[in-house]
């Protein structure tokens, strides 16, 4: 949710940034198709929107975190991007065979969940990544195996329910993200994607905590 006065910052798979107002898009009805992006921003060929942030104000104690298909994790204070540029800004260095997965808005203080599509996750406190310049390249969060690629990034809290679904079958169980367990370097690959082969196709949130869901082979 967002006022029409409040910032919309856009964050493409190349690692760039730009921000219009929220005003500068035109209102329209819930059953509309809406508006192409690309009226509003100057996206090169093949780049593409991998989030959107509403923003209030650039505060100094507010940063944000953005997670690279290989495993890249980079933290910078959200006052960084308190400019404006019509070509966008470089909100990440990526090497040529890298893309900006995703990006979120943190306090400073959060846990973080990262999950890659053959199943495997780490969880660590966003203390551990320290700060960098918003044209820095970041640090490597998790390390990947042959084939393996990040495919979502969220943020979560110690004791928090993750939900694990089998593509569209019922059957689902639950992990919990305890403190202890949240520690850089110490992920784990539930045991139901350890015995079938898979990929995680997206994580994200329900009212009883967080969810990845999974298509597995038969």
């Amino acid at each position: 949710m967002t006022s029409t006065h409040d910032y919309l910052m856009f964050f493409t798979n190349t690692g760039k940034a730009y921000r219009i107002k929220a005003y500068e898009i035109p209102e329209a009805a819930r059953t509309a198709k809406g508006t192409p992006v690309v009226n509003f921003l100057n996206l090169m060929q093949r780049e593409r929107v991998t989030a959107v942030i509403p923003i209030k104000e650039f505060a100094e104690d507010k940063y944000l975190m953005g997670v690279t298909k290989n495993g890249i994790i980079k933290k910078t204070a959200l006052s960084n991007f308190d400019t404006s540029r019509k070509a966008g800004l470089i909100a990440m260095n990526l090497k040529d065979d890298d893309q900006l997965i995703d990006i979120k808005q943190t306090t400073g203080n959060n846990n973080v969940i990262i999950v890659t599509k053959h199943g495997k996750c780490i969880s660590f406190s966003e203390e551990d990544v320290r700060p960098m310049g918003r044209i820095a390249g970041g640090v490597r969060a998790i390390k990947l195996e042959g084939g393996d690629e990040v495919v979502s990034m969220e943020l979560v809290e110690p004791g928090q329910e993750v939900e694990i679904t089998e593509g569209k079958l019922p059957s689902s169980f639950y992990y919990t993200i305890e403190p202890a367990v949240a520690m850089s370097g110490n992920y784990s690959t539930p045991e139901r994607l350890k015995s079938r082969k898979g990929i995680v196709k997206e994580v994200g949130e329900t009212s009883r905590g967080y969810y990845v869901l999974a298509e597995f082979d038969e």
